[in-house]
């Protein structure tokens, strides 16, 4: 599927056009090569067949196929002398690659403009044994590659949240799901959310990401139908009835947010912290220094009237107790010397610990002001009002110094333990700030 060429070139995947050279050109800049088998040559994207020089073909017979192969290796045009008119130079190799026994090959070499024939020896390939997995990890390492790790870590990163598994191919829209039914938890108990209402509110949350991936006016009312669907038909949003009717009485059915959105949204941020573009506080990474617009309604109000401290200090407390216990499995992990199972449960300890404290805030309490949806706004309140412990300035340099101590991979052993006094360290700040 990575390389299949309509799903690389359907509507709904435009910007993934180049995502074959994103994906290869690192492996051949670090000297691997590559070898691809395709039983359907012609399902290939054409700019997958830049990357592959030399190809191998055994018998061929559909047509679509050939006209592929046809073309890759240049059966079409036999160099040298001989031939009587170009209509027998093209039918007896097409011929030939139609007819060829089950042992026969055609190949194509870069340094060799002409293909020729080849015969395999199957049997000698069926009895070559495979190199076992341990001595591939070892070989690797030999190589600066731990594979296991790697392995398991993008084992971990591929689980589907529900979000993924619900949303199907929809799911470059999970940001623009999560802020909408974010709007609509806030005003749905007031009742009028018709399911036309509904889908007028969601185009404009999905407006200027549509706009990029399909043509017309058209196509994004279908995305969005669809994307309504999907809402409904999972339990995200679920039908509700005024109170007060008559039994004669004609009522519209309007929506809600269902407990299934509470489920998938936690979900996804445990499964996926590392992941999220919108919401992984842009705070620590820096991208820029100047507050928002929006920050001028706070500073004309009082703190109280915007967030309720003993509410949050409930929440800090709550994700305080999380930060002790991860702190007391890195702990526990380093003692029993599984290094890399500390480093896997501390790597996004900072950035968990700043999404998870303003989406408990955002999921457990009634927020009339829609701003502080916005991670960066919420984070500049708390530090400008004395709410929170540290500056946006210290949360960048533990997230800095973090960062810096896992890229240390020299020495795991001690890599782990840094990486556990730095992340205590950060703690404690919190700790003293609540006790």
């Amino acid at each position: 599927m990575f390389f299949d060429s309509f799903f690389i070139d359907n509507n709904y995947n435009t910007t993934n056009y180049g995502k074959i050279s994103k994906f290869l050109e690192p492996f051949l800049e670090c000297g691997f090569g590559l070898i691809c088998s395709a039983n359907q040559i012609r399902y290939l994207h054409p700019n997958v067949f830049s990357f592959l020089h030399n190809i191998i073909t055994f018998k061929a017979t559909d047509t679509r196929d050939i006209a592929v192969l046809k073309n890759q290796m240049n059966l079409q045009e036999l160099q040298g002398t001989g031939y009587y008119s170009s209509k027998r130079n093209n039918t007896y190799q097409i011929n030939y690659l139609m007819n060829m026994r089950e042992n026969e090959v055609i190949i194509k070499r870069s340094d060799i403009y002409q293909p020729f024939p080849g015969v395999v020896d199957l049997n000698e390939l069926k009895g070559i044994e495979p190199l076992q997995y341990e001595k591939i990890l070892i070989y690797m390492e030999k190589q600066g590659y731990k594979l296991k790790l790697a392995e398991r870590r993008i084992t971990e990163k591929a689980k589907k949240t529900l979000f993924e598994k619900d949303l199907g191919l929809y799911i470059d829209f999970i940001d623009e799901i999560i802020n909408f039914l974010n709007a609509v938890k806030t005003v749905d108990k007031v009742g009028g959310l018709y399911r036309q209402k509904l889908k007028s509110e969601l185009s404009k949350f999905i407006a200027s990401k549509a706009s990029k991936k399909v043509k017309n006016k058209k196509q994004i009312s279908e995305l969005r139908d669809d994307l309504f669907h999907i809402l409904v038909k999972h339990g995200y949003l679920i039908e509700t009835h005024p109170n007060k009717a008559g039994g004669s009485e004609s009522i519209r059915t309007c929506y809600e947010v269902g407990s299934k959105y509470n489920e998938a949204l936690n979900d996804y941020f445990q499964t996926e912290g590392d992941y999220l573009p919108n919401v992984s506080v842009d705070i620590i990474e820096g991208n820029s220094d100047s507050d928002s617009n929006i920050l001028d309604y706070f500073r004309k109000e009082t703190k109280k009237e915007i967030i309720n401290q003993e509410k949050f200090d409930e929440i800090l407390l709550e994700q305080c107790s999380k930060m002790l216990w991860k702190l007391y499995q890195m702990y526990s992990a380093n003692n029993k010397n599984e290094f890399e199972k500390s480093l896997k449960i501390g790597e996004n300890f900072i950035k968990d610990f700043l999404i998870n404290l303003h989406q408990s805030y955002l999921l457990k309490n009634d927020i009339s002001i829609p701003e502080i949806n916005d991670p960066e706004i919420f984070f500049n309140h708390l530090a400008k009002n004395n709410l929170f412990p540290l500056t946006k300035d210290e949360l960048r340099e533990y997230f800095k110094k973090s960062k810096e101590i896992i890229s240390n991979t020299t020495d795991i052993e001690k890599t782990a333990k840094n990486l556990h006094d730095l992340l205590f360290e950060f703690y404690t700040k919190f700790q003293s700030y609540i006790s």
